[in-house]
């Protein structure tokens, strides 16, 4: 029994939604803050801007802005691993998987844009 391909669109918003869903809830506080010299809110900004872009993509014809914004979420979640890491405290275990599976996501979405092709077994043959 081979995938079922034509899930693919579904199992797109479902990841969108979840990474829609997971930013928000983990950067609501920073971005209720409004204030544009603390790092926080830059760093929740540009998440909450990114996560915009990855919807406003899905409904265009081009991959860009898909693109665009799965670099954004990548881009801040390596910057925020790499900032732990030369902390005096380091990183620890579990921000690394806090930050794997969104930052995975961005990269998802980097690569592969608004694939909109859904190819069937027959066509791969």
């Amino acid at each position: 029994m081979g995938p079922f391909k034509v899930f693919t669109p579904t199992a797109r918003w479902i990841l969108r939604f979840s990474l829609i869903a997971f930013i928000g809830y983990s950067y609501f506080e920073a971005i209720k803050i409004f204030n544009f010299n603390d790092e926080d809110f830059l760093i929740a900004s540009g998440f909450y801007l990114s996560v915009i872009l990855l919807f406003v993509g899905a409904f265009t014809k081009t991959p860009i802005v898909t693109s665009i914004a799965g670099l954004g979420v990548f881009s801040i979640y390596t910057y925020l691993i790499v900032k732990l890491a030369i902390s005096e405290t380091g990183i620890e275990v579990d921000d690394i998987f806090r930050f794997l599976l969104p930052m995975t996501l961005g990269f998802y979405f980097f690569a592969t844009g608004n694939k909109r092709t859904v190819t069937t077994a027959t066509e791969e043959a």
